[in-house]
């Protein structure tokens, strides 16, 4: 797999997440997910350097403008809600066993 081709599979992916942060509904998702693979498979077999190029910066840019500005984050992962949630009651057990 090429360098272009990880960077717009990266891109496709990215763009998944965020339309998955405003929708929450996964049947309405999906609905949403299959558009954006259709756009993707439409521009696939484009050969001409300046149109792959200005079709890859339009899409980054639509990324970026659909950002949500407070993405989902899994429970357990670096910021989500459950996040080092027992890590001071995991300090004071150890505490209790040293003493």
């Amino acid at each position: 797999m090429n360098a272009h081709t990880r960077h717009i599979c990266r891109l496709y992916r990215q763009s998944l997440r965020t339309s998955l942060d405003w929708i929450v509904e996964r049947d309405q998702w999906r609905q949403c997910a299959v558009s954006i693979r259709l756009r993707i498979e439409e521009n696939r077999y484009v050969a001409d350097p300046k149109a792959v190029a200005m079709l890859t910066r339009n899409f980054e840019q639509e990324v970026k403008e659909n950002a949500h500005p407070d993405p989902y984050r899994p429970p357990s992962a670096p910021g989500g809600i459950l996040w080092e949630r027992n890590k001071l009651w995991e300090n004071k057990e150890q505490e209790k066993l040293l003493f």
